[in-house]
């Protein structure tokens, strides 16, 4: 196994999990899963983060997607409000990625 497969154990302040689980939700998957990944496993990961109240295990890549989705979609969402989300979460994944040696090597 690669470091990138490793999981991590995740927990989900209440108010993101409300944001993922309409992000998991939207008709355009897409609109929140940036750089060409698939928006149907995209849709899957935000639905596992909607319910990860008490933690969840999510593998490095994963959070080094959310990571990339969050500081696209803040930077250069198409509508406000995604920008908004993308403003919300980029705190909590940024500390997840500052916490964890091989995420901030892999996302420098």
């Amino acid at each position: 196994m690669n470091s990138m497969q490793a999981q991590l154990l995740v927990s989900v302040p209440a108010p993101l999990r409300a944001m993922f689980a309409v992000w998991a939700d939207t008709c355009d998957p897409a609109a929140v899963c940036q750089g060409g990944a698939d928006p149907h496993a995209c849709a899957q990961l935000y639905g596992v983060l909607a319910h990860a109240a008490c933690g969840t295990l999510l593998a490095r890549r994963a959070l080094a997607r959310i990571y990339t989705d969050a500081l696209i979609n803040m930077e250069f969402g198409q509508f406000a409000e995604l920008r908004r989300e993308g403003a919300q979460v980029f705190p909590w994944i940024a500390q997840l990625v500052a916490s964890d040696p091989v995420l901030c090597r892999q996302l420098d």
